[in-house]
């Protein structure tokens, strides 16, 4: 279950079974070395993730109120993914501004943090982020972007090999490269600033050490009543129908108390096995994201592969670079997807560019 839904099936079951009490919880349980002045840093750091508007303000403190408000505006006009698919003309008429004013507005949109946020289309925001690759696998990505965009999509290597005369293993270095960039200026980033997203882990580094931190302050703990455990210990004082109600009722507090034990070992487990392939990221960004398998998890973890799709299905963890779902880390099916990252399948599964895939898989 992810974490509202147990928080929520063990209050059911408090009110249901007379033999479960809730404790409150004083510390969160600790991995890796993370001590008792980690918690209430780590309670700040879950209450929300930082929305789109929220992080684009802190960058324009400086500006006057009315050009401030024109981008909040601006921001209403972006479709899911952070793109802007009106024409200049269409913004300024919406924002009720000269057109000067609007296409102002939006080329200093595209330098704000995320960079290249209100691109037109992918392709243009592709091109703001291999911009700032400095590099000649970069600037030959960038080429392809900018001059063979739409063969790259329909799988023309050989086409793009013979244009650029560039060696067919520099073109997928390229492509590769293509396909950790970011897809979506948005992602990251919560819609409304209302929304509330609690991880049920945390990774952070501190003292130069890696810690993983189980967030079982949002679950409450449960234990068995001592004064019901009393009463069935001592069964000869009540009656016997009373006796066998009490005695099912505190096994299936055990049961239920077992399995959120066990639920929070799979996930600790599952945060470590993520801590170490995807070390990458942890240390430098979400570029250097690698493939990871839930299949291979599930075989280092001696568990199902179903189990794990279950465990990680709903779950968040609390990086460096922001909540992200525990999904993320994990390629998309099981199949060998040749070192692209989570985020760029993700995204071209939701705008159906899958021929980018084949193309760098060829």
């Amino acid at each position: 279950m992810s974490t509202r839904d147990l928080d929520a099936l063990v209050r059911r079951e408090c009110k249901k079974n007379p033999t479960i009490e809730i404790v409150p919880r004083e510390n969160f349980r600790r991995v890796n070395g993370a001590s008792p002045d980690d918690h209430q840093g780590f309670l700040e750091s879950v209450q929300y993730t930082e929305s789109l508007q929220e992080h684009i303000l802190a960058q324009i403190v400086g500006w006057d109120q009315h050009k401030k408000d024109l981008l909040l505006k601006l921001l209403e006009l972006l479709d899911d993914r952070g793109f802007l698919r009106l024409d200049t003309q269409s913004v300024a008429s919406k924002l009720k501004c000269t057109r000067q004013v609007a296409l102002d507005l939006i080329n200093n949109l595209k330098n704000l943090h995320p960079n290249g946020l209100g691109s037109k289309d992918l392709k243009e925001f592709l091109k703001i982020q291999l911009a700032n690759v400095n590099s000649k696998n970069g600037k030959i990505a960038l080429e392809i972007v900018d001059k063979y965009f739409d063969e790259l999509k329909n799988k023309k290597i050989d086409y793009i090999c013979s244009a650029t005369k560039l060696p067919k293993s520099k073109v997928i270095d390229a492509g590769k490269l293509i396909a950790h960039m970011n897809f979506s200026p948005i992602s990251g980033f919560r819609n409304e600033p209302d929304t509330e997203i609690v991880p049920d882990v945390k990774i952070y580094k501190k003292d130069g050490e890696w810690c993983i931190d189980l967030n079982s302050e949002s679950v409450p703990e449960i234990r068995y009543s001592e004064s019901y455990r009393n009463i069935v210990n001592e069964h000869d004082t009540i009656d016997k129908k009373s006796w066998l109600y009490l005695k099912s009722q505190s096994g299936s507090a055990r049961k239920l108390q077992n399995a959120i034990l066990r639920r929070g070992e799979t996930l600790v487990s599952i945060a470590k096995e993520i801590l170490a392939a995807q070390m990458d990221f942890f240390e430098n960004g979400e570029k250097f994201l690698h493939v990871l398998r839930l299949r291979d998890v599930a075989r280092s973890m001696h568990m199902n592969t179903s189990t794990i799709c279950r465990a990680v299905n709903g779950k968040y963890v609390d990086t460096p670079y922001g909540i992200k779902p525990m999904t993320f880390f994990f390629s998309s099916g099981e199949r060998n997807v040749g070192g692209f990252s989570k985020s760029a399948i993700i995204f071209i599964k939701k705008i159906k560019y899958k021929s980018i895939l084949q193309i760098l898989l060829t």
